[in-house]
């Protein structure tokens, strides 16, 4: 009798940043409020809604007389909205060329996270891919020079036993892995979100990283199902 091949999933690796967060308060944050990590957009293009993106963390670890770089896994999140960080009228004209089965109002309340503070004007539940939601975006930028478009995708969080992957680089945006469990989902709702009030946080001190809790977040986040 044959062996049955083994199937392997690929997956996108998302490095956490440790001068804001570590692990344990990243995690806190993500239970509290789902997931929201800043992506380039070519690399966004390349991610379908209810995929898997892996969250860990990185160092370098000397073994013998080399070092090796060694992810260590933590986490993931299912990609269920994107938020966008854009010029004004910029994601209201982009929903209008989409297909939006409904709209409506955020909360105004802010949501306060490691990396940097946001509220969500408004929310449009769409039907599209997030393949043509951002090539879509990539047209409507050249109407729009000068401005920059941070692009966020979002999604449930879900905590991994830690796993250590050994021989890895470090990579800002993500590198790709395979492992052999399916990991993806099928979101009920895809939902762009448009940010206003946004402010990028870079760093934050040692003790309030080990110590920081959630004080804030918005009632009406993407990551319901």
């Amino acid at each position: 009798m044959e062996n049955e091949k083994e199937r392997y999933y690929r997956y996108l690796l998302h490095y956490i940043g440790k001068r804001i967060y570590t692990r344990q308060s990243f995690i806190r944050e993500a239970t509290a409020l789902g997931v929201n990590r800043a992506f380039p957009l070519n690399l966004a293009g390349r991610i379908r809604f209810g995929d898997a993106i892996l969250l860990g963390t990185h160092e370098y670890r000397k073994e013998g007389e080399e070092k090796k770089g060694i992810a260590t896994l933590f986490g993931y999140f299912t990609v269920s909205g994107i938020n966008l960080a854009a010029p004004d009228g910029f994601t209201e004209k982009l929903a209008g060329k989409l297909n939006v089965v409904e709209v409506s109002a955020g909360d105004g309340t802010t949501s306060e996270r490691g990396c940097g503070s946001y509220s969500i004007s408004t929310n449009y539940s769409v039907l599209d891919t997030l393949e043509s939601i951002i090539e879509t975006i990539k047209d409507l930028m050249k109407e729009y020079k000068d401005e920059k478009v941070k692009i966020f995708l979002g999604g449930r969080f879900y905590e991994l036993d830690e796993v250590e992957v050994v021989d890895v680089p470090w990579s800002r945006s993500g590198l790709w892995i395979e492992l052999d469990d399916d990991l993806r989902e099928h979101p009920k709702n895809r939902v762009i979100g448009d940010i206003e009030n946004y402010h990028r946080r870079t760093y934050v001190k040692k003790a309030a990283r080990e110590n920081s809790t959630v004080l804030h977040f918005t009632t009406k986040e993407l990551y319901t199902d």
